[in-house]
């Protein structure tokens, strides 16, 4: 089904950014990707990438998915999830919870993430 692939993909992906496995995440994600973090920048894929599986400045100790409501239209889907992070930045311990919105491409290589937006809630 459909919709157990998209979750298995957005787990997939939090497992890549808390095991800093560039590559892994590079592969889950479209290459016409585009996010907007909690703090308003602007990502492309390699740029993500970059910065949060290969710069060090920000490492995800854990990202659990709290909530999840996936809907499906065609050829795309689109996620809302609650995340809890637990991140290590500039080498303080922090954790926060997150409303993230996934949009997810199916394509020949399975559901990749394609856009996305975060933005930090109340614990």
């Amino acid at each position: 089904m459909p919709v157990s692939l998209i979750r298995e993909a957005l787990i997939a992906k939090a497992s890549a950014l808390v095991h800093r496995d560039h590559d892994a995440l590079a592969g889950l994600i479209h290459d016409d990707f585009v996010y907007i973090s909690a703090g308003g920048q602007v990502f492309d894929k390699q740029r993500y990438v970059d910065a949060y599986c290969r710069s060090g400045h920000v490492v995800f100790l854990a990202q659990d998915i709290v909530e999840i409501d996936t809907r499906l239209f065609g050829e795309f889907a689109v996620a809302s999830l609650v995340l809890r992070d637990q991140l290590l930045v500039g080498g303080r311990t922090t954790s926060a919870t997150y409303r993230s919105l996934c949009t997810l491409a199916k394509t020949s290589a399975g559901w990749l993430w394609a856009a996305g937006q975060t933005m930090a809630i109340a614990d």
